[in-house]
């Protein structure tokens, strides 16, 4: 079973759109991500990085892991 999937970002305003990132992401950074985007306060607790670095720079170091579970843990 796979977990990766496509991930396409179109952000006004960040110089590196159309391009690829080879960085895995987790689908957690989503809402972090559009909060940074839009300029609202990040609210504690929140899970999840922004990947607005990415954005700009889709090669720039990235050292965060991204965990999928892939299955049932109730079989």
């Amino acid at each position: 079973t796979g977990t990766r999937v496509p991930l396409m970002i179109f952000a006004p305003g960040v110089s590196a759109n159309g391009r690829t990132s080879p960085r895995v992401v987790e689908a957690l950074s989503i809402y972090p991500t559009l909060v940074e985007l839009c300029g609202l306060t990040r609210v504690d607790g929140l899970e999840g990085d922004s990947i607005v670095p990415l954005l700009r720079n889709p090669t720039a170091p990235y050292d965060r892991p991204a965990l999928s579970v892939a299955g049932s843990f109730f079989t």
